[in-house]
């Protein structure tokens, strides 16, 4: 699901740092989780492309077990164990899934930002009351992070830049205050500052092993000998000047993929499938107070172009039972060219929850109309279950409109005079006899007259120009009638019969 650092204000500004708290997410093991297939109880590696050679950067724990270490050659990984598997590391996957963990982590917190390659920065000072406290808030991050199948580190600090210095290397560690989040700093090695290898043995050399080495140095001395960036990023880290944390701007689409085991063309188990890929997206709806208004579900065959379902909501909503109803109803009358061995569910149009939207008040979405006419669509087409809504038009052949149900408007307020129930395609001319207009006999008049005078300038309109007096009227029988005097043509015509 990608998503980008979006064009919210880059620094989070000190006056709010009385409250500030960030929790690091360091995913330890990312480069391997991203792979197809990966079982953390296999030998596995992921190696990338270091200068003239195949290093490894990320070893499964039974491969660590086998003596493979990150830095190592591919070669000598696979003398160590010649089973091992190789991958071949896809950074393209890693950021699609730090985005998409950002998405799922901003139901704790207003502010998360990614930090690649492979960390996520959540600001949980000003929500960790409303989640029962800190330690509560990174046992349920942890714990929904294990359940994706990930293994994180976590760290809390008073500043972004220290707790992910903290999260590689003490784990779980809550330096809620200033005091405790300098002791942490202090104790951490000079490896934590992430600096290439020949730095780092500079810095050694000298006898600076840790940071608290370095915060004793005095600031002009150190930024002398070891440069600015050094003095700069510990300010940050220690709250000493404010650090930019650019704040991760949810996609404003969704798109969500899943691979069949085996080619597959039975309904009831692609449906399956496809309720995986709706899970994802209510959780990225309900995270995002957002809501969707179309899906559109690819389905990937072998040596075939995609075949793809578009499924229209007739209301905006987020109920995971009403998209695999219709995905269903769907799927039951599509004609599968070829088995299926992928679906991707994409939402192309991601909509602001409101009043407008289906379960802006009833998240199970048990609207029965709602769903009688979603089946219909989903049989019959969507243009043959159609809506009838109003338009800001005085005149009656203009003053309605045919649409899709959710997405036409009606009446905010009652029209002053009555209108009626059925408008005629096109008004019937009456007879007049002494000067009195007839059908079925004389008319007699109700109401009225009601002057409608609009559409001069509309000269390519079906209404057009107008300018007529309208009456309710009976006939003999007691039909109630809306007729109207054109006082351009100079005639009696009838529009429309009441209930």
């Amino acid at each position: 699901m990608p998503g980008k650092q979006g064009p919210e204000p880059p620094v989070a500004r000190s006056a709010a740092r009385a409250e500030a708290l960030w929790l690091c997410l360091y995913l330890t093991d990312l480069p391997l989780e991203v792979q197809a297939g990966y079982e953390p109880d296999e030998p596995m590696v992921v190696t990338e492309v270091t200068g003239q050679r195949i290093e490894v950067i990320a070893v499964s724990a039974v491969a660590r077990h086998a003596g493979i270490e990150p830095g190592m050659s591919q070669a000598a990984a696979q003398a160590l164990c010649p089973e091992v598997r190789l991958e071949v590391r896809d950074q393209a996957a890693e950021s699609r899934r730090l985005d998409r963990l950002a998405g799922w982590a901003s139901r704790w917190t207003s502010w998360v930002s990614v930090a690649p390659p492979n960390s996520l920065l959540l600001e949980v000072g000003g929500s960790r009351h409303l989640f029962g406290g800190l330690d509560e808030i990174q046992r349920a991050v942890m714990a929904g992070l294990g359940g994706h199948g990930h293994h994180v580190r976590t760290a809390i600090a008073r500043s972004a830049r220290a707790a992910s210095w903290l999260a590689p290397w003490q784990s779980g560690i809550v330096a809620s205050d200033d005091d405790r989040t300098r002791q942490g700093v202090a104790a951490l090695p000079i490896e934590a500052l992430g600096l290439p290898p020949t730095r780092q043995a500079r810095l050694r050399r000298a006898g600076l092993n840790t940071l608290g080495a370095l915060m004793r140095l005095p600031r002009d001395g150190l930024a002398r000998r070891y440069g600015q960036a050094i003095v700069r990023q510990l300010d940050e880290a220690l709250g000493q000047r404010p650090e930019a944390v650019p704040r991760f701007a949810a996609p404003r689409r969704f798109t969500a993929e899943v691979d069949m085991p085996m080619p597959e063309s039975a309904t009831p188990r692609l449906l399956a499938a496809a309720g995986h890929l709706t899970d994802q997206l209510v959780r990225y709806l309900r995270a995002h107070d957002a809501a969707v208004d179309r899906l559109r579900l690819r389905l990937f065959h072998e040596e075939r172009p995609a075949s793809t379902l578009t499924v229209g909501l007739a209301m905006a909503g987020r109920d995971d039972r009403r998209f695999v109803r219709l995905l269903g109803e769907h799927l039951d009358r599509f004609e599968l060219p070829a088995p299926v061995v992928g679906l991707r569910l994409e939402a192309p149009h991601v909509l602001p929850l409101s009043a407008g939207t289906q379960d802006w008040l009833d998240p199970a979405g048990a609207d029965d109309w709602l769903a009688t006419v979603e089946r219909w669509q989903a049989r019959l087409g969507a243009q043959a279950v159609l809506a009838l809504g109003s338009r800001a038009d005085h005149r009656p052949e203009q003053a309605w409109q045919l649409g899709q149900p959710g997405q036409v408007d009606c009446c905010d307020r009652p029209p002053a005079a009555p209108r009626p129930v059925w408008l005629l395609r096109e008004p019937q001319a009456l007879i007049v006899r002494e000067q009195r207009p007839t059908y079925n006999g004389p008319l007699d008049t109700e109401t009225g007259p009601e002057r409608i005078e609009q559409g001069w300038w509309d000269t390519a309109g079906s209404g057009g120009d107008i300018s007529r007096d309208y009456y309710v009227m009976r006939d003999r029988f007691g039909t109630r009638l809306w007729v109207f005097q054109d006082r351009q043509r100079l005639g009696w015509w009838l529009h429309g019969y009441f209930a």
